[in-house]
């Protein structure tokens, strides 16, 4: 994936998606790839662990997070 190197930003694709690869059977469907420049690699590294880790689902106050997110999201 060569879009990184010559524009400086991030690429991202699926597999299982085109058919070349698909059909030659090259990767596992349902597969991401990221393609990361090497001079955004300490930034994004750094969110990465600066990032809480533990979903808000399951905390310990998770059954009413998730009620609160149906409601709001039933409300659009």
């Amino acid at each position: 994936m060569i879009y990184p190197y010559l524009t400086g930003k991030l690429n991202y694709a699926l597999t299982g998606l085109g058919h070349g690869l698909k059909r030659r059977k090259l990767f596992p469907e349902d597969r991401q790839w990221v393609s990361i420049p090497f001079d955004l690699m300490p930034s994004i590294l750094q969110v990465l662990q600066d990032m809480p880790w533990d979903l808000p689902a399951y905390q310990p106050e998770g059954p009413e997070f998730i009620k609160t997110l149906l409601n709001e999201l039933s409300s659009r």
